[in-house]
């Protein structure tokens, strides 16, 4: 699940503050998603004053769990990525894809690097259609998901604590 955190963004053109919604997680297997980076739009903030339109600079994961990508895009140092790689170290091991992300400060080379990332990575195997006979009857979620879940829920108690709340 892609993560959003909330900012104020002040104008650079009237500096008026604008109040937004910025991406710092997203699924890249979602094309949607892949778009928004590919075609810059990925944490773009309108001025609700003067109606300037901009990208901000925001440190954010993309992430293809399918394929086990990540890559961070940190255009300044992010003390807060650092706690989420030992996080990501200490749940999933130092071997773990989302442990060794890359941390790329320029945007053009984050791109490169995604798309380097995604031509390297073995592509998702199709799940194999199961008749509901077949199917487990385990009552949880599939292990993917339960993941996901389990990730989500990590990086939401570390963005609190290191918010202080």
């Amino acid at each position: 699940m892609s993560k959003k955190v909330r900012a104020a963004i002040r104008c650079p053109q009237c500096s008026h503050e604008t109040e937004t919604d910025l991406y710092r997680t997203i699924w890249v297997e979602y094309p949607d998603n892949r778009a928004l980076i590919f075609n810059d739009a990925i944490n773009v903030v309108t001025c609700s004053r003067c109606k300037l339109s901009q990208r901000v600079d925001f440190p954010f994961l993309a992430t293809n769990v399918q394929r086990h990508i990540a890559v961070w895009y940190e255009p300044y140092p992010d003390e807060q990525i650092d706690i989420d790689v030992n996080l990501y170290r200490r749940q999933f091991g130092p071997d773990h894809f989302f442990a060794k992300a890359p941390r790329i400060r320029e945007w053009e080379a984050f791109k490169q690097t995604l798309v380097k990332l995604e031509a390297a990575a073995p592509q998702p195997r199709a799940a194999a259609p199961r008749s509901s006979r077949e199917a487990p009857q385990t009552g949880q979620a599939p292990k993917s998901a339960r993941r996901s879940s389990l990730l989500a829920d990590l990086w939401g108690r570390v963005w609190t604590a290191a918010r202080g709340h």
